[in-house]
Protein backbone atom coordinates (compact mmCIF):
# COMPACT_ATOMS: atom_id res chain seq x y z
CA UNK A 1 0.00 0.00 0.00
CA UNK A 2 1.04 3.58 -0.65
CA UNK A 3 1.86 5.10 2.76
CA UNK A 4 0.18 8.35 3.72
CA UNK A 5 2.15 11.42 2.58
CA UNK A 6 4.15 9.61 -0.11
CA UNK A 7 3.39 10.02 -3.80
CA UNK A 8 3.07 6.77 -5.67
CA UNK A 9 6.11 7.50 -7.87
CA UNK A 10 8.32 8.04 -4.84
CA UNK A 11 7.02 4.88 -3.25
CA UNK A 12 7.68 2.83 -6.38
CA UNK A 13 11.18 4.26 -6.80
CA UNK A 14 11.90 3.32 -3.20
CA UNK A 15 10.93 -0.26 -3.99
CA UNK A 16 13.10 -0.20 -7.10
CA UNK A 17 16.08 1.07 -5.10
CA UNK A 18 15.49 -1.63 -2.51
CA UNK A 19 15.36 -4.25 -5.26
CA UNK A 20 18.66 -3.02 -6.74
CA UNK A 21 20.29 -3.22 -3.31
CA UNK A 22 18.99 -6.75 -2.77
CA UNK A 23 20.31 -7.73 -6.20
CA UNK A 24 23.74 -6.32 -5.42
CA UNK A 25 24.04 -8.46 -2.28
CA UNK A 26 22.95 -11.62 -4.06
CA UNK A 27 19.35 -11.88 -2.85
CA UNK A 28 17.98 -12.35 -6.35
CA UNK A 29 14.54 -13.72 -5.56
CA UNK A 30 13.77 -10.88 -3.17
CA UNK A 31 15.22 -8.39 -5.65
CA UNK A 32 12.94 -9.56 -8.43
CA UNK A 33 9.93 -9.43 -6.11
CA UNK A 34 10.65 -5.74 -5.55
CA UNK A 35 11.86 -4.77 -9.03
CA UNK A 36 9.24 -6.39 -11.22
CA UNK A 37 6.07 -4.83 -9.75
CA UNK A 38 7.67 -1.41 -9.27
CA UNK A 39 8.80 -1.33 -12.90
CA UNK A 40 5.50 -2.65 -14.26
CA UNK A 41 3.50 -0.06 -12.31
CA UNK A 42 5.78 2.83 -13.39
CA UNK A 43 5.49 1.66 -17.01
CA UNK A 44 1.70 1.65 -16.66
CA UNK A 45 1.69 5.14 -15.16
CA UNK A 46 4.24 6.79 -17.46
CA UNK A 47 4.69 4.52 -20.46
CA UNK A 48 7.48 2.01 -21.02
CA UNK A 49 9.75 4.71 -22.48
CA UNK A 50 9.09 7.29 -19.79
CA UNK A 51 11.99 8.44 -17.63
CA UNK A 52 10.56 6.94 -14.46
CA UNK A 53 9.92 3.56 -16.04
CA UNK A 54 13.22 3.28 -17.92
CA UNK A 55 15.22 4.19 -14.81
CA UNK A 56 13.55 1.37 -12.90
CA UNK A 57 13.72 -0.85 -16.00
CA UNK A 58 17.52 -0.67 -16.14
CA UNK A 59 17.76 -1.94 -12.56
CA UNK A 60 15.23 -4.66 -13.31
CA UNK A 61 17.18 -5.67 -16.43
CA UNK A 62 20.39 -6.11 -14.44
CA UNK A 63 18.59 -8.53 -12.14
CA UNK A 64 17.01 -10.44 -15.01
CA UNK A 65 20.43 -11.03 -16.54
CA UNK A 66 21.56 -12.97 -13.48
CA UNK A 67 18.79 -15.58 -13.70
CA UNK A 68 20.36 -17.47 -16.60
CA UNK A 69 17.03 -17.67 -18.40
CA UNK A 70 17.00 -16.97 -22.15
CA UNK A 71 13.57 -15.37 -21.88
CA UNK A 72 14.74 -13.13 -19.03
CA UNK A 73 17.79 -12.16 -21.08
CA UNK A 74 15.63 -11.18 -24.04
CA UNK A 75 13.36 -9.12 -21.79
CA UNK A 76 16.39 -7.42 -20.25
CA UNK A 77 17.50 -6.35 -23.73
CA UNK A 78 14.03 -4.98 -24.43
CA UNK A 79 14.11 -2.92 -21.23
CA UNK A 80 17.55 -1.53 -22.06
CA UNK A 81 16.38 -0.69 -25.57
CA UNK A 82 13.60 1.44 -24.07
CA UNK A 83 16.19 3.29 -21.98
CA UNK A 84 18.43 3.92 -25.01
CA UNK A 85 15.50 5.10 -27.13
CA UNK A 86 14.41 7.55 -24.45
CA UNK A 87 17.94 8.89 -23.94
CA UNK A 88 18.63 9.13 -27.67
CA UNK A 89 15.49 11.18 -28.19
CA UNK A 90 16.08 13.53 -25.27
CA UNK A 91 19.89 13.78 -25.09
CA UNK A 92 21.65 12.26 -28.11
CA UNK A 93 25.43 12.08 -27.98
CA UNK A 94 25.80 12.65 -24.23
CA UNK A 95 28.10 10.41 -22.22
CA UNK A 96 25.11 9.04 -20.32
CA UNK A 97 23.45 8.04 -23.60
CA UNK A 98 26.65 6.47 -24.91
CA UNK A 99 27.10 4.50 -21.67
CA UNK A 100 23.50 3.29 -21.98
CA UNK A 101 24.15 2.21 -25.57
CA UNK A 102 27.24 0.28 -24.53
CA UNK A 103 25.31 -1.43 -21.76
CA UNK A 104 22.74 -2.48 -24.35
CA UNK A 105 25.48 -3.70 -26.72
CA UNK A 106 27.15 -5.74 -23.96
CA UNK A 107 23.82 -7.28 -22.98
CA UNK A 108 22.85 -8.06 -26.57
CA UNK A 109 26.21 -9.79 -27.05
CA UNK A 110 25.82 -11.76 -23.82
CA UNK A 111 22.33 -12.92 -24.84
CA UNK A 112 23.38 -13.98 -28.37
CA UNK A 113 21.65 -11.09 -30.12
CA UNK A 114 24.71 -10.46 -32.25
CA UNK A 115 23.19 -8.30 -35.00
CA UNK A 116 21.81 -5.89 -32.40
CA UNK A 117 25.15 -5.80 -30.57
CA UNK A 118 26.90 -4.96 -33.84
CA UNK A 119 24.44 -2.20 -34.70
CA UNK A 120 24.57 -0.54 -31.29
CA UNK A 121 28.37 -0.75 -31.10
CA UNK A 122 28.60 0.99 -34.46
CA UNK A 123 26.30 3.73 -33.18
CA UNK A 124 28.58 4.29 -30.21
CA UNK A 125 31.63 4.46 -32.45
CA UNK A 126 30.01 7.18 -34.56
CA UNK A 127 29.46 9.36 -31.48
CA UNK A 128 32.82 8.96 -29.74
CA UNK A 129 35.63 10.95 -31.29
CA UNK A 130 39.05 9.34 -31.55
CA UNK A 131 41.72 12.04 -31.13
CA UNK A 132 45.26 11.26 -32.29
CA UNK A 133 46.80 11.73 -28.84
CA UNK A 134 44.56 9.26 -27.06
CA UNK A 135 41.89 6.66 -27.72
CA UNK A 136 38.70 6.93 -25.71
CA UNK A 137 37.95 3.72 -23.76
CA UNK A 138 34.30 3.81 -24.85
CA UNK A 139 35.40 3.86 -28.51
CA UNK A 140 37.70 0.91 -27.86
CA UNK A 141 35.01 -1.05 -26.06
CA UNK A 142 32.59 -0.45 -28.93
CA UNK A 143 35.19 -1.80 -31.36
CA UNK A 144 35.79 -4.91 -29.25
CA UNK A 145 32.05 -5.59 -28.97
CA UNK A 146 31.53 -5.06 -32.70
CA UNK A 147 34.47 -7.34 -33.55
CA UNK A 148 33.09 -10.12 -31.35
CA UNK A 149 29.53 -9.66 -32.62
CA UNK A 150 30.51 -9.86 -36.29
CA UNK A 151 32.79 -12.83 -35.62
CA UNK A 152 29.88 -14.73 -34.10
CA UNK A 153 27.86 -13.90 -37.22
CA UNK A 154 30.65 -15.49 -39.27
CA UNK A 155 31.78 -12.12 -40.66
CA UNK A 156 35.34 -13.07 -39.89
CA UNK A 157 37.15 -10.67 -42.21
CA UNK A 158 35.16 -7.77 -40.79
CA UNK A 159 36.15 -8.82 -37.26
CA UNK A 160 39.82 -8.85 -38.23
CA UNK A 161 39.48 -5.45 -39.90
CA UNK A 162 37.81 -3.85 -36.87
CA UNK A 163 40.47 -5.16 -34.48
CA UNK A 164 43.35 -4.15 -36.73
CA UNK A 165 41.94 -0.61 -36.89
CA UNK A 166 41.66 -0.49 -33.09
CA UNK A 167 45.20 -1.81 -32.64
CA UNK A 168 46.56 0.75 -35.08
CA UNK A 169 44.76 3.54 -33.21
CA UNK A 170 46.20 2.47 -29.84
CA UNK A 171 49.70 2.10 -31.28
CA UNK A 172 49.57 5.68 -32.59
CA UNK A 173 49.09 7.08 -29.08
CA UNK A 174 52.00 8.85 -27.43
CA UNK A 175 51.84 6.34 -24.58
CA UNK A 176 50.02 3.20 -25.79
CA UNK A 177 48.00 1.38 -23.13
CA UNK A 178 49.81 -1.95 -22.85
CA UNK A 179 47.01 -4.05 -21.23
CA UNK A 180 44.44 -2.80 -23.75
CA UNK A 181 46.80 -3.45 -26.65
CA UNK A 182 47.47 -6.97 -25.37
CA UNK A 183 43.71 -7.65 -25.07
CA UNK A 184 43.16 -6.47 -28.64
CA UNK A 185 45.99 -8.67 -29.91
CA UNK A 186 44.48 -11.69 -28.14
CA UNK A 187 41.08 -11.01 -29.65
CA UNK A 188 42.69 -10.56 -33.07
CA UNK A 189 44.44 -13.89 -32.65
CA UNK A 190 41.10 -15.57 -31.94
CA UNK A 191 39.59 -14.02 -35.09
CA UNK A 192 42.55 -15.19 -37.17
CA UNK A 193 42.07 -18.74 -35.88
CA UNK A 194 38.36 -18.63 -36.80
CA UNK A 195 39.47 -17.65 -40.31
CA UNK A 196 41.80 -20.63 -40.47
CA UNK A 197 44.82 -18.32 -40.34
CA UNK A 198 46.57 -20.25 -37.57
CA UNK A 199 50.05 -18.83 -38.10
CA UNK A 200 48.74 -15.26 -37.89
CA UNK A 201 46.65 -16.16 -34.85
CA UNK A 202 49.61 -17.58 -32.96
CA UNK A 203 51.78 -14.59 -33.88
CA UNK A 204 49.12 -12.18 -32.56
CA UNK A 205 48.88 -14.15 -29.32
CA UNK A 206 52.68 -14.19 -28.96
CA UNK A 207 52.70 -10.42 -29.38
CA UNK A 208 50.11 -10.19 -26.60
CA UNK A 209 52.33 -12.34 -24.35
CA UNK A 210 55.33 -10.10 -25.08
CA UNK A 211 53.29 -7.03 -24.20
CA UNK A 212 52.08 -8.53 -20.94
CA UNK A 213 55.67 -9.55 -20.08
CA UNK A 214 56.44 -5.84 -19.93
CA UNK A 215 53.96 -5.53 -17.05
CA UNK A 216 55.78 -8.05 -14.87
CA UNK A 217 54.61 -11.41 -13.46
CA UNK A 218 52.69 -9.83 -10.58
CA UNK A 219 50.32 -7.90 -12.85
CA UNK A 220 46.74 -9.26 -12.49
CA UNK A 221 46.43 -9.68 -16.26
CA UNK A 222 49.80 -11.35 -16.84
CA UNK A 223 48.44 -14.90 -17.01
CA UNK A 224 45.69 -14.64 -19.65
CA UNK A 225 47.86 -14.27 -22.78
CA UNK A 226 49.97 -17.31 -21.84
CA UNK A 227 46.87 -19.44 -21.39
CA UNK A 228 45.30 -18.27 -24.65
CA UNK A 229 48.52 -18.90 -26.54
CA UNK A 230 48.62 -22.41 -25.06
CA UNK A 231 45.07 -23.02 -26.27
CA UNK A 232 46.00 -21.90 -29.78
CA UNK A 233 48.95 -24.28 -29.81
CA UNK A 234 46.61 -27.11 -28.83
CA UNK A 235 44.15 -26.19 -31.59
CA UNK A 236 46.99 -26.29 -34.14
CA UNK A 237 48.34 -29.61 -32.81
CA UNK A 238 51.57 -28.03 -31.55
CA UNK A 239 51.39 -30.00 -28.33
CA UNK A 240 55.00 -29.56 -27.19
CA UNK A 241 54.67 -25.78 -27.56
CA UNK A 242 51.35 -25.89 -25.71
CA UNK A 243 52.84 -27.80 -22.78
CA UNK A 244 55.81 -25.46 -22.52
CA UNK A 245 53.61 -22.34 -22.72
CA UNK A 246 51.11 -23.58 -20.14
CA UNK A 247 53.92 -24.62 -17.80
CA UNK A 248 55.22 -21.06 -18.07
CA UNK A 249 51.72 -19.84 -17.21
CA UNK A 250 51.66 -22.02 -14.08
CA UNK A 251 54.96 -20.51 -12.98
CA UNK A 252 53.45 -17.03 -13.36
CA UNK A 253 50.50 -18.07 -11.19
Amino acid sequence: DDPVGFGEDLYLHAWSTLGASLRDVGRLDSALQALEPSYERLATLHGARGTEATTAGVEYAKALLTTGSDADGEYAVELLEHDVERRTESAPGTWETIEAQLQLARTALATDQFALAEEVAQNVESFVEKPHTNVHPLWLESRKIEARAVLLQNKINRSIEVLQQAIWAVEQCKVPDVPILADLKLQLGDSFVHAGMYTEGIEAAKEAVALRDRLGPDHPQALAPQVELGKLYIETQRIDDAVRTLEDALRIQ
